[in-house]
């Protein structure tokens, strides 16, 4: 089965950057594309650039409306099963499409969502950086359904849908002239199967003149989304999603500081104060050891932290990191762990760790995988950061 894909790409103004892009499309080593490309009412060179492709690309030219319009013309121009959006300023790796149309067939769930990572091409200069994995996201969130619209995880150009998904849930809103993406992709992520390829499948330019920037409402644009999927949610999606709407208000608060949506952040603060949630049982005591010093490690020792609940060593096999601190705790060999402390295991495969541990006497030991499940509902952790966004308040408001 091989079927056809609708690349388009909405251009306005963009004499600058979509040579690379069309090239890009034209060059995709799965050979049932069409490249479809919308002139926004461009007053630049971007029509005598399109129309040098002759019939390599499907041309239309429109009124200045906004990308939303440009897109919602290329969906209805398409005559592909399936639609790739491409900003004119970015580029797609040569097997972007092919990757992406192996992975639905390996699946043979041909009406997944289809997404992946991309590298960050910074101008000037066109250097290329490769993102790594969000801080505090595990593999799963970036293929459970909303989880990755909600956390921020999605770059519209690394998309493929099949293009009943419209059918679906309607088209681009053409009232929204920036964020319009995550509008979308609110809809057609819902309840949907979602399948993520870890590895870059765009390079996306960063330069003065994308809309993000030079848009001076992009941000209040921003805050307004997040907060319309927030509310937009059922009961029953944050339970599934985030165990609970604890831990989902927690994480958006993060997302909301990370982007310095202040708005945003002071209408979550005020739901998270009026959440209550279950305690539940401690189950971990004090003297902690977090046994093995890498990337979980890390995230469950912030964690704690947030909990007011304080990790004492980490430990690790790895020699070379006896002696060294991480967050300003000392990494031990194993031997130096005491009898009596609270052992977590960090590893994703624990089981074989465990038993060795427990061979050895050790009692008292968790999994990374338990202690996750557990800060989701640990309502020592809701207090914590109450408290922090509180003094955040009332330093900003006494500046």
């Amino acid at each position: 089965m091989q079927p056809k894909v609708s690349i388009v790409i909405p251009v306005y103004n963009g004499a600058d950057y979509m040579r690379e892009a069309i090239e890009s499309a034209l060059n995709q080593t799965y050979e049932n594309c069409e490249v479809i490309v919308v002139n926004d009412g461009s007053t630049d060179e971007t029509e005598q650039i399109a129309l040098s492709y002759g019939n390599k690309i499907r041309y239309f030219a429109k009124e200045n409306g906004g990308v939303s319009t440009a897109l919602n013309v290329g969906i209805e121009k398409m005559t592909g099963e399936y639609f790739a959006w491409l900003s004119h300023d970015d580029v797609y790796y040569p097997w972007k499409i092919e990757k992406q149309i192996n992975v639905l067939r390996k699946s043979k769930a041909w009406d997944a969502i289809v997404y992946g990572n991309w590298n960050q091409l910074q101008m000037p200069g066109g250097i290329i950086k490769t993102l790594p994995p969000n801080y505090r996201v595990d593999f799963s969130d970036y293929q459970m359904e909303l989880r990755p619209v909600l956390l921020g995880l999605v770059n519209g150009s690394t998309i493929l849908i099949h293009r009943n998904h419209f059918k679906r849930v309607g088209l681009f809103d053409e009232a929204l002239f920036t964020a319009q993406d995550y509008d979308m992709w609110f809809r057609v992520f819902r309840g949907q199967r979602v399948i993520y390829i870890d590895e870059p499948l765009i390079k996306y330019r960063v330069h003065e003149k994308q809309g993000s920037v030079m848009t001076s409402e992009f941000k209040k644009n921003c805050e307004d989304i997040q907060w319309k999927m927030i509310r937009g949610l059922t009961q029953e999606e944050v339970e599934r999603l985030f165990g609970g709407y604890y831990r989902f208000y927690f994480d958006m608060l993060r997302i909301a500081e990370l982007n310095q949506w202040e708005g945003l952040e002071n209408e979550l603060l005020r739901a998270f104060e009026n959440t209550e949630e279950p305690i539940h049982e401690k189950i971990i005591q004090d003297k902690i050891v977090l046994y093995c010093a890498g990337k979980n490690g890390k995230r469950i020792q912030e964690e704690l932290y947030l909990s007011g609940i304080d990790v004492e060593k980490f430990s690790d096999g790895n020699s070379e990191l006896w002696g060294k601190c991480i967050n300003g705790i000392s990494v031990v060999p194993p031997d130096a762990i005491g009898r009596d402390s609270s052992i977590i295991v960090t590893k994703d495969a624990p089981e074989e760790l465990v038993m060795a541990l427990r061979k050895q006497g050790y009692q008292n030991i968790k999994t990374y995988q338990e202690i996750s499940k557990w800060l989701y509902h640990s309502t020592p952790v809701k207090e914590r950061v109450v408290r922090y966004y509180k003094k955040k308040l009332e330093k900003d408001a006494s500046r």
